[in-house]
């Protein structure tokens, strides 16, 4: 229940929109049943090449708070930089265009930041949906979504659990402070996995709340980016796991070196088989001024192409 007696938190809802004509509605209504109205909605089509600006215009044109616009393509992770240097809100709700929200998602989540002002950033279960909104309860996503699970609850650490497996999943499950984005400096320049940079780099500002509850449907289906080219993901993998190796140190298996988490990461590092990759990107981001400046290094064409015959 939200608490009266202090302010309750005002939400941007930022929406990147990109050739999902047969899921923006649903992902729409899906923000305007909230039980916790959004203060904001802004919607920002990544250069589409179909109808999803037209229907996303349409549905919110009677809504003095929504921002529907377009733009060249820019990729997921500036689309959503540019949604939420625009939000006037101090609280930021991704919400990816094939996604919808569960109803009580920005209210549970008011009422977890009220109940703790140290929270920066939330996420909750998900329920995984198949191309018809039906709930998937078995198959490949489903088996995923369960290790996953039981790798935390074997290594109880969250960070190096979603280090392992990132069963937060998405962006879409992310609500948090604009300051914690300010902070971090924004969504990385990474295609696949800037969700579990964003997530790492706020587990160094200790600003990381995991709710048992579910928030959000997370869609599959055959265009879901992750679907694309395999060794460039798992290129971007290993770049986090550098990075956040680099930053996060003892934190990720708290120091004990005859620890369970130890075994842990052992076991990440393992499962990833990306050790000699995560080696040469040490080498690589220890010269480097900055994360993002590691990042935008890997995304040339010549860089990713010499490291991807790494894999």
């Amino acid at each position: 229940m939200i608490n009266m007696t202090t302010p309750t938190p005002r939400f941007s809802v930022v929406i990147p929109l990109y050739n999902h004509e047969r899921y923006i509605r649903c992902a729409l209504q899906s923000v305007l049943d909230q039980t916790l109205a959004a203060d904001e909605i802004i919607v920002i089509d990544d250069g589409s090449k179909d109808n999803g600006f037209s229907i996303a215009r349409e549905i919110l044109k009677f809504h003095a708070s929504a921002k529907v616009i377009q733009q060249e393509n820019a990729g997921a992770h500036a689309t959503i930089n540019r949604a939420i240097s625009i939000a006037e809100n101090d609280y930021i709700a991704v919400l990816n265009s094939d996604d919808a929200f569960l109803a009580s998602k920005l209210a549970r989540c008011a009422q977890l930041f009220q109940e703790n002002k140290d929270i920066d950033l939330i996420f909750g279960n998900v329920q995984i949906v198949d191309d018809n909104d039906v709930v998937k309860t078995e198959g490949v996503s489903i088996d995923w979504l369960e290790r996953a699970r039981l790798f935390h609850k074997k290594y109880p650490c969250l960070q190096l659990a979603l280090l392992h497996e990132n069963f937060a999943t998405t962006t879409s499950n992310f609500v948090f402070k604009k300051s914690l984005w300010e902070a971090v400096g924004g969504f990385a320049n990474l295609r696949y996995c800037h969700d579990l940079d964003f997530l790492m780099q706020s587990f160094d500002r200790k600003a990381v709340f995991q709710d048992m509850e579910p928030h959000i449907k997370y869609r599959v289906h055959d265009s879901n980016t992750i679907s694309e080219n395999l060794d460039l993901i798992r290129l971007e993998i290993a770049a986090v796991v550098a990075a956040t190796i680099k930053d996060s140190g003892q934190n990720i298996w708290g120091g004990q070196l005859s620890g369970n988490l130890l075994t842990g990461l052992k076991e990440m590092l393992e499962a990833k088989n990306l050790n000699q990759t995560i080696i040469v990107l040490l080498s690589i981001i220890s010269g480097m001024n900055s994360r993002n400046d590691f990042y935008d290094y890997l995304a040339q064409p010549e860089v990713k192409h010499s490291l991807v015959g790494l894999i």
